[in-house]
């Protein structure tokens, strides 16, 4: 069953999202929320994914090219977050065929829904 969704404003600032281009890596560090990469993951060319494990820190990156890793605060201890950040910026996309195919189909979704807001705008 889906959870519902809270349209109230956050009393907390838990995060800012900076502007940066998609090329640069950018780490966010939060308690244990998940928000960050849900408000990341809005940014166009931006893929972002909490992690909390160095496999998952390298082959997000090498199979998904992703550009912005996510750490719980109150889950990852320092040590621990700092060898994932570590792992992460070491990483490298593999450039595979089909890893290459999985991105083209994420950026066909990001335009699709670009394409249906730019509609709706147009007809408010």
């Amino acid at each position: 069953m889906p959870k519902k969704s809270s349209t109230a404003p956050s009393r907390k600032p838990w995060s800012t999202i900076s502007k940066r281009t998609s090329d640069e890596p950018l780490t966010g560090l939060t308690r244990t929320r998940q928000r960050v990469g849900v408000a990341a993951n809005k940014v166009p060319g931006v893929r972002a994914c909490l992690i909390h494990e160095t496999f998952s820190a390298h082959q997000g990156v090498e199979d998904d090219d992703l550009n912005v890793i996510c750490l719980g605060g109150l889950v990852v201890g320092h040590a621990l977050a700092w060898e994932l950040v570590k792992t992460f910026l070491a990483a490298r996309f593999s450039g595979a065929e089909r890893h290459r195919r999985r991105l083209v189909k994420v950026a066909a979704l990001e335009a699709k829904v670009d394409e249906e807001i730019t509609n709706s705008e147009e007809k408010s």
